[in-house]
């Protein structure tokens, strides 16, 4: 049973997240932490009791359990290697005004120790995505995720499908043989200057490996960002500092909605 001050959290975690619809909770433990669903909510309403499931509740009520054990939401910290070429790099951008670090800031300030790591390079394609895993997996530092965004050079270059798909699997087989706990894969869209059955082929590409690898996928990287001038340099394809907000605001959410 839980204490009576963590379970006060929780209740209140609960009725929160469902905005008070509920007239009572109950809350019971199964006994198994490491089961996908580690605790039981019941909410009673005017109709009928029925048993509550929800993960969004879970990651609210999970965070309400440690920041009530442990004072702290350092039970939760998580380091995340972002793999991507320009547009995680923030070409014309300050470095803090790439999605990265300002993903990282607005988690934070949400008191979730969430790191990430900028491993953006101008130009990268596909094929040295393995080459520079393992560079990075060659040094001190511990990645618990990736999010491989990768792709988009390989797409304007007109590149085999079939190559950019082995190179993101390579990647992907890479992480995971390293001990990388969750890989999140980044979608990417392209113009169809190599005509339209190539840009629908290319973007097919991410929701397969997603699918094949059992991936959670962020189907498009610059949603809401792609093809607005406002959110772009001059170039037209590399978001500005306020396009990159967007990017981070996108990429916090499903990081957030994963832990």
């Amino acid at each position: 049973m839980f204490s009576r001050g963590v379970e006060g959290a929780l209740r209140a975690a609960v009725q929160s997240s469902y905005r008070g619809e509920h007239d009572r909770i109950w809350i019971c433990q199964t006994g198994n932490v490491a089961d996908d669903y580690p605790f039981k909510f019941w909410a009673e309403t005017a109709e009928s009791p029925r048993e509550v499931r929800c993960m969004k509740a879970l990651r609210i009520i999970a965070t309400a359990l440690v920041m009530t054990l442990c004072g702290s939401p350092a039970a939760w910290a998580v380091t995340i290697l972002c793999l991507g070429d320009s547009l995680t790099e923030g070409y014309g951008v300050a470095k803090t005004e790439a999605w990265p670090a300002v993903a990282e800031k607005q988690l934070r300030d949400k008191k979730l120790d969430v790191t990430f790591v900028n491993a953006g390079i101008s130009g990268s394609t596909t094929a040295s995505a393995q080459s520079r895993l393992k560079w990075h997996f060659k040094s001190k530092q511990k990645f618990d995720w990736m999010i491989l965004a990768l792709g988009a050079n390989d797409g304007l270059r007109g590149q085999d499908i079939k190559g950019i798909k082995k190179n993101l699997l390579s990647a992907v087989e890479a992480a995971r043989k390293a001990g990388v706990k969750k890989v999140i894969l980044a979608g990417m869209r392209i113009p169809t200057n190599y005509g339209s059955a190539y840009a629908r082929d290319f973007e097919k590409i991410y929701p397969d490996i997603s699918k094949d690898m059992s991936l959670p996928l962020i189907p498009f990287l610059l949603d809401g960002v792609a093809a607005k001038p406002e959110f772009n340099l001059p170039d037209g394809i590399h978001p500005n500092a306020r396009g990159h907000q967007i990017v981070a605001g996108l990429v916090a959410k499903f990081v957030e909605d994963h832990l």
